[in-house]
């Protein structure tokens, strides 16, 4: 049971401190549960016999009260409780999905596109959904095995001392049924591993189906009908994955129906014999009855409930072993950036592959980059440039070799503060579908006099008009996810917010990795100018295919197979009419020209 440990050991503590009073409410309903099953296995015996012999009406009438009060009573304030439990369901799923979704964010960035990875959190996400049931699934499996427990003993000691040959008798019949319950178990559990990877694609598709954003593709590709097909070849997966648990295990259910029903055909004619030779009364055999029926059922509920919980706990713990597995990411030496002016930033026999690969993308790389200058990145596709920059900024983690500020390794500077450093603009940039300002400052809570450096950026970058035309200015919303009223910018709009969030961010290093390439080049080039007069920072980094921007950059790195072939300024390197750079900057002012 070391999986049932693991589990409510990490998750215990965590929802009592989160929501104490569910705890109260349940152990409630726990006291109210096991007072019941008392009541209905010892009180119908005195009905019975009352009813009989006639003797006293007035008991008569006690009984069916305490029964009747005994039953509506605790039903009611059972039911009062489920109902205020079952609103602790959401709270506590948002709550340790928000707990993973924080793990997410801050796992080292390379294993985020890692397939392995994926699969691990798609295992966890739902670990800790329908598979387990969640936490309260978890609690209220718990609770019912203990309930199941308490009640087993109270009526063990009903037919211990009224009928102890039945005892025997039905407890044989239960271990049999519960030996092929946990063969039931063992077939459920080999077939999740499977749909874990399978509802991970299916998930994708739907969530892709349901993105408007990708509503121009899909209609105008007419590619409803492959999603389409692809969610119903998904779904059918799952449909046989069902399908073969449910092949292999109808025998044994079928064999623990006989069991089931023997147990319960014993019961009967043992008790029943027993009533006719005149050992019991009709009313023992009533209790005796119930209480037999309640012990099958109670010890099938502990023995398949110990069993649900493992089962329940094995698809938990991989939400535990997730968060475990992959914790914040480790600082070894760790020490501040005390001064604020930097020299260079060096690489030195910097060697990197991605995982599961054996490929090298950078192989003893060299390279010094001098604060105070504007460095581009030039190279063709799959040379190594946009793997540069996550390697720089710690999204990545090489393999060999050193990166150095000013001879510091950037792996003993606190990640925190190292990340500071960086603004960084990729081609794939996101914006949210918050407000303008929410965007630009990611959230972060400004004085009212900050305002005007964000107004002072708008204005720079040509964007102040149009957003002081919108009903809540900078306050408005991006898109229209959330308010229809909300602003839907340009192509080129969102670069330039993009490019805001970069330049309002503050950072001494600020990298450009093809941000406006669905541009045509000449408005590239025009924003590109435009954003080269508003960078004051240390160090400016721009990549780019279209090499307009190579002008206005003091040095010029080419990347070619994951080597750096030259090094120096426009001019320099088109001295070199041999040279990879001089060959891709005429080819592209053959085509502008």
């Amino acid at each position: 049971m070391s999986k049932v440990k693991q589990v409510f050991g990490y998750l215990f503590p965590l929802a009592f401190r989160f929501r104490p009073f569910y705890f109260t409410l349940v152990f409630l309903d726990f006291l109210l549960a096991i007072i019941l099953p008392v009541i209905d296995v010892i009180c119908p015996k005195f009905i019975v016999d009352e009813l009989i012999t006639a003797q006293n009406i007035k008991k008569l009438i006690g009984f069916v009260v305490i029964t009747a009060a005994g039953n509506i009573g605790i039903s009611f304030l059972r039911r009062v409780i489920s109902e205020n439990v079952e609103k602790y369901d959401d709270l506590f799923s948002n709550y340790f999905v928000s707990i993973l979704s924080q793990k997410v964010m801050e796992m080292e960035f390379e294993k985020t596109e890692n397939a392995k990875t994926l699969n691990e959190m798609m295992g966890a996400i739902n670990g800790m959904s329908w598979y387990s049931g969640g936490f309260v699934g978890l609690v209220d499996n718990m609770k019912g095995i203990f309930i199941s427990i308490i009640v087993t003993i109270e009526v063990v000691v009903i037919i211990a001392l009224n009928a102890p040959w039945l005892f025997i008798m039905v407890a044989i019949f239960v271990v049999i049924e519960n030996v092929f319950n946990a063969k039931e178990n063992s077939i459920e559990m080999k077939y999740y591993s499977q749909l874990s990877t399978i509802n991970r694609k299916l998930d994708y598709v739907y969530q892709e189906l349901s993105n408007v954003k990708y509503g121009k593709d899909i209609r105008l590709f007419n590619a409803k009908q492959l999603m389409i097909d692809k969610s119903e070849s998904y779904s059918r997966e799952v449909i046989d994955t069902f399908n073969f648990e449910a092949n292999e295990t109808y025998k044994i259910r079928f064999i623990k129906n006989i069991f089931q029903n023997l147990s319960s055909g014993v019961s009967y004619g043992y008790l029943g014999a027993l009533t006719m030779l005149g050992k019991i009364s009709i009313g023992d055999f009533t209790m005796l009855l119930s209480a037999a029926l309640s012990m099958i059922s109670n010890v099938k509920a502990v023995v398949g409930g110990c069993q649900e919980l493992y089962k329940k706990s094995c698809y938990a713990s991989n939400y535990v072993e997730f968060i475990d597995k992959h914790n914040r990411i480790q600082e070894m030496n760790t020490c501040s950036l005390l001064k604020k002016k930097f020299h260079c930033i060096e690489f030195k026999n910097v060697s990197f592959k991605y995982p599961n690969s054996e490929k090298y993308i950078f192989k003893n790389l060299n390279l010094k980059l001098n604060i105070g200058e504007k460095l581009s990145i030039v190279g063709k596709n799959g040379a190594g440039k946009t793997t540069f920059i996550k390697i720089l900024t710690r999204l990545y983690t090489i393999d060999d070799g050193e990166i150095l500020i000013d001879g510091k390794n950037i792996y003993e500077i606190d990640y925190e503060e190292y990340i500071r450093l960086f603004a960084v603009i990729f081609q794939d940039y996101k914006l949210l579908s918050l407000s303008l300002i929410d965007n630009i400052t990611i959230g972060k809570e400004i004085e009212e006099n900050q305002k005007h450096k964000i107004e002072d950026l708008l204005c720079e970058m040509n964007l102040f008009t149009k957003i002081k035309e919108l009903k809540n200015g900078i306050e408005s919303n991006l898109y229209k996810d959330f308010d229809e009223n909300g602003f839907v910018p340009s192509g080129g709009e969102e670069q330039k917010i993009a490019l805001l969030r970069a330049l309002y961010k503050d950072s001494p290093f600020i990298i450009l990795d093809e941000p406006t390439a669905s541009l045509d080049p000449r408005t590239e080039y025009e924003i590109n100018k435009q954003f080269d007069k508003m960078i004051h920072h240390d160090l400016a980094i721009y990549i780019s295919h279209r090499l307009s921007s190579c002008r206005l950059c003091d040095k010029i790195v080419v990347f070619d197979e994951g080597k750096v072939v030259e090094y120096g300024s426009h001019e320099e390197l088109m001295r070199n009419k041999n040279g990879l750079y001089y060959k891709l900057f005429s080819i592209q002012a053959e085509n502008y020209s």
